[in-house]
């Protein structure tokens, strides 16, 4: 349901069957969608019966673990009290650090488990929980089927981002790289969609970043 970065969830599918796990995906957008409703980052107003339910449904298949990419959605209280309650571990990946620690740190409790992407934000996160422990650094990977190292004299692209204009301040920081560096390729899109043909397929992606030098993100 996310508008520019789905692809992420093959990435994870992928590396998690690389370790020899049994994956199961679980659509819970209907959690996300209600939070956006609630005007609130981190409470859902969802009715407390259907939160339980997709807890359920999840906790049928006895899972060795629960694992919740962001977090935000997954975080209804409701929905990890069932799973907790049916003995399942939950872990959350906190892929937006550090920049929404002031978010993340309110709902991040909850899970069993907490990885951050920054180890900048692990004593935040310990200092959130009553326990101050099971938060751990985990880098963010790469799948070397879709992305492969090419040498640097072999790039073309000296500065690359790619991503929406709709967030302040991204446009008035990145425009001016377009302006001062030769070559520089900034993608910005505004009110479009994944469907709109301007926008750069998931696929597409790693032909963009292999060939760049400098990959610009807006995250850290």
């Amino acid at each position: 349901g996310l508008i520019f970065s789905d692809d992420y969830r093959r990435g994870w599918k992928a590396g998690f069957e690389a370790m020899g796990c049994e994956v199961r995906v679980f659509d819970i957008s209907i959690l996300r969608k209600i939070i956006g409703a609630s005007r609130s980052p981190y409470r859902s107003t969802v009715q407390p019966g259907v939160a339980k339910a997709l807890g359920s449904q999840i906790a049928q298949w006895k899972p060795d673990l629960v694992w919740c990419h962001h977090g935000r959605a997954a975080s209804n209280e409701d929905f990890l009290l069932s799973l907790h309650r049916a003995g399942a571990l939950t872990a959350v990946y906190l892929c937006d650090e550090p920049y929404e620690i002031g978010e993340t740190a309110k709902y991040s409790p909850r899970y069993k488990v907490v990885f951050t992407m920054d180890p900048c934000t692990i004593d935040v996160d310990r200092m959130s929980r009553g326990d101050r422990g099971n938060v751990f650094y985990l880098p963010p990977g790469v799948d070397t089927h879709l992305f492969q190292r090419r040498s640097y004299a072999d790039r073309s692209i000296p500065a690359f981002f790619l991503g929406n204009a709709t967030l302040e301040p991204r446009l008035k920081w990145l425009k001016p790289v377009e302006r001062l560096v030769d070559g520089a390729d900034i993608r910005f899109f505004t009110q479009t969609t994944k469907r709109d043909p301007r926008w750069v397929k998931a696929e597409d992606h790693p032909k963009f970043y292999s060939d760049c030098q400098v990959g610009l993100n807006v995250h850290r």
